[in-house]
Formats: structure tokens, C-alpha cells, sequence
């Protein structure tokens, strides 16, 4: 697999080693949007194992879909007892949003182009339409609540504004250097809540499989679950199921600007074994400082 006349042994075992953790990982870890009821059960591999060989450009260009893909299928967690997108139209308004807000996911789209996109399929479906344009719309048409509450603050007084209809915003305290006026974005602090307790039940549910199964051997030696202080506050309580948090920020600047930075506060389950526990949906954030 690897020339030795470019690796050590050494290096070639860790190649192994570090290719048959993956491959392990990648078996026992289902995707993000992937909501199979089958429980894929852990084993036990040695390091000396034979490594699983991937799929050739071949087999990927002659594989087709089959009933077992989730591939543009909806999930059955949205109630479908919404009505038709348009009079006579075959498919229902939560069906037809939800594909597209899917397609907009994998798309990469922020909020403002699904906005946008969703404005211009409504401009082309027949009037009137159902199809929803706003993020509140997409919750309600989905059953959904957003777990993010959003407050803007006065700068001049740390007193919640008003927002009105077009977006304008006013300072209703007495006495207020801003108050009865429009505020400017300089004048004002904007703070989003998190429904924390939420989504970390998120998390937990779609990891199942990682926390409860047989995955000792996928912990590093140098992993803050071998240490001694982790041990002891966690063999303490009474309660078996623990779920320990790292707290950490970053120490640089996400969005660069000339007024603003981003700085977040981030939160990673310690049960979890690398690298399943570092990817992007499996981290919970608990502030962002702007």
C-alpha cells in the first residue's frame, strides 16, 4: 500500500493505523442528514487488521439509488397535513419547502440567497401560492421552533428597543439619549440566545451509537478522558450517563471588518472519541461576542 522507499516501518504503521481508525470511524458514524432507525453496531479491530480497501472510480460511476438512499427524500419528522402548494398542485406546501431549504443547505446558502430563492420559485409559481418567504413562515409550515431568540439592546441605556414594521429601531426609555428617535447599528448591541438544553439533545441523539457503544479503543492515549482530574469527577457521580463539556474560544477573529469581529464561545463532549467529536455539528456554541 505504501513504497518503502519513501516511509520508515514506523511511518508506514501509523499510515495503517491512522487509515483503519477512519475507515472505523466513518462505518460506525452516520451523516449529519442521515436518519436511519438501524443501529450500526461498534467492533473491536486490531491494528494489525488488513485495511479496507475503498470503492474504485468505477464501482462510484456504475452504483445507482436504491430505496435504502435517503438521497432528496424528505424526512418524516415534518407533518405533511399541510395544504397543496397551489390550487391543484400535486405536492404540499411542507414538502415543497423543505426541498428546497434542502437544496439550499447543500447549495451553502446563508439566509439571505434562501430568501431570495424562495422569493423568486414563488414569483413563478401560480397566485395565490402558500409557499413561505420568511424564516418564521419556514418554522410554522415545518412544525418548528428556531432555537435562537434575537434582542437588540440600546447602547446608551442597556434597555431592550422596539422594533417596528420596516425594521426601525427605537429606544422607549424615558430620559434616554436615543430616546424617540431611529437608532443607528453603532447604537445598538444585538444579542443571540441559544436554546441550549435543546441542542445538546440534538446532539446526543443523532451520536447515539458513538456513546454507547464500544469505543474505548478509539480514545488516544494523550485524550482528556485518560486523565486523572476527568476520571475522578466523572467516576463521582451517581449517575452513569455523564456528559462532560470542553468550554474554548478561539483566539483569533472569524469575520474581519473594519468596525466588527466575531468571537465565539464554543462547547465539544469529551465522550465523544476523535475526530467525531471536533466535527462541525457535533460542536455547540454557546456565545458569539461581536
Amino acid at each position: 500500500m505504501f513504497s518503502r522507499r519513501f516511509y520508515s516501518p514506523k511511518v508506514i504503521r501509523q499510515k495503517i493505523r491512522r487509515q483503519q481508525q477512519h475507515q472505523m470511524i466513518r462505518r460506525i458514524h452516520s451523516p449529519i442528514d442521515s436518519q436511519s432507525d438501524e443501529s450500526i453496531p461498534f467492533q473491536e479491530q486490531s491494528t494489525n487488521a488488513a485495511p479496507v480497501s475503498l470503492s474504485t472510480s468505477d464501482d462510484l460511476l456504475s452504483y445507482e439509488v436504491d430505496e435504502h438512499d435517503n438521497a432528496y427524500i424528505i424526512s418524516n419528522e415534518i407533518p405533511d397535513d399541510s395544504p397543496p402548494l397551489f390550487l391543484g398542485s400535486s405536492i404540499s406546501t411542507a414538502l415543497a419547502t423543505d426541498r428546497i431549504m434542502k437544496f439550499s443547505l447543500d447549495a451553502n446558502l446563508d439566509k439571505l440567497k434562501s430568501k431570495k430563492l424562495l422569493v423568486l420559485i414563488k414569483s413563478f409559481l401560480p397566485s395565490p401560492n402558500n409557499l413561505p418567504v420568511t424564516h418564521k413562515q419556514i418554522l410554522k409550515r415545518s412544525g418548528r421552533t428556531s432555537m435562537f431568540t434575537t434582542q437588540y439592546y440600546c447602547n446608551h441605556c442597556s434597555s431592550i428597543v422596539s422594533t417596528l414594521k420596516l425594521g426601525a429601531k427605537i429606544c422607549l426609555t424615558s430620559g434616554c439619549v436615543g430616546s424617540q428617535r431611529t437608532l443607528n447599528n453603532n447604537e445598538l448591541t444585538e444579542v443571540v440566545t441559544v436554546n441550549i438544553i435543546s441542542r445538546l439533545e440534538s446532539i446526543l441523539a443523532r451520536n447515539v451509537d458513538a456513546l454507547t457503544g464500544q469505543t474505548n479503543h478509539l480514545f488516544p492515549p494523550g485524550d482528556v478522558s485518560r486523565f486523572g482530574f476527568y476520571q475522578e469527577i466523572t467516576n463521582n457521580k451517581t449517575n452513569g450517563n455523564v456528559i462532560t463539556l470542553i468550554l474554548h474560544a478561539d483566539a483569533a477573529t472569524l469575520v474581519p471588518s473594519n468596525k466588527r469581529s466575531l468571537w465565539p464561545f464554543y462547547a465539544s463532549i469529551v465522550e465523544l472519541p476523535p475526530p467525531i467529536r471536533e466535527y462541525k455539528h457535533n460542536i455547540l456554541t454557546l456565545a458569539l461576542w461581536v
